[in-house]
């Protein structure tokens, strides 16, 4: 009894002392594997948040074109109703909604930045000469003027902006939009002069 519990000590040391000797000799090759596995979770991030931009703004342009048909109909239409009231709620909504989408597209700017930097880490210590996000990086750096440089950050920045200046023009001039657009409908065509 005594020699087998010996021989099984002797088996699970030497076990022990392989395992050991190959965990020290495959670490360099797991360390690798981690990079490697992190490298792809951080470009799917970096993917997701891209994509998550273009559908926000996708949808806050749908959103704010469907609001100024809206608004555009109920100034046309012929239907005894607040219109003022009703067009500066649109207007109130879709200020909101621009300066809800605004900070959505900060935020979403600063994450998508974040996995950028983390894959450019990644790269370095993966030896990526050259990498995507290293490519990516580098034409952005070989720009000389970042000022001048198109990006969809200020693309969009721009147009949230020029939104948010419309609504607001609509939402303090609500009243004379639709006293506007009465005049105009209560002008009677000009005839045709007859020979």
């Amino acid at each position: 009894m005594k020699s087998t519990t010996k021989s099984s000590r002797d088996k699970s040391a030497a076990t022990t002392k392989s395992s050991q000797t190959e965990s020290v000799t495959t670490q360099p090759n797991a360390r690798i594997d981690v990079l490697l596995a992190e490298y792809e979770s951080v470009g799917q991030n970096w993917r997701f948040f891209i994509g998550l931009r273009a559908s926000t703004f996708s949808a806050f342009i749908t959103i704010n074109s469907t609001l100024a048909a809206v608004t555009g109909w109920i100034l046309s239409s012929n239907i005894e109703i607040n219109k003022a009231r009703i067009i500066s709620v649109i207007a109130l909504v879709s200020i909101i909604s621009t300066i809800a989408v605004a900070l959505t597209e900060y935020r979403l700017e600063q994450l998508f930045h974040v996995c950028m930097l983390r894959a450019l880490e990644l790269e370095e210590l993966l030896s990526l000469g050259g990498g995507q996000y290293q490519q990516i990086r580098q034409q952005e750096v070989s720009n000389k003027s970042r000022s001048r440089t198109i990006t969809y950050t200020k693309i969009m920045m721009l147009i949230l902006l020029l939104t948010l200046l419309m609504w607001t023009t609509i939402l303090l001039f609500s009243e004379s939009v639709v006293k506007g657009t009465m005049q105009v409908e209560q002008k009677p065509a000009a005839s045709p002069v007859q020979k």
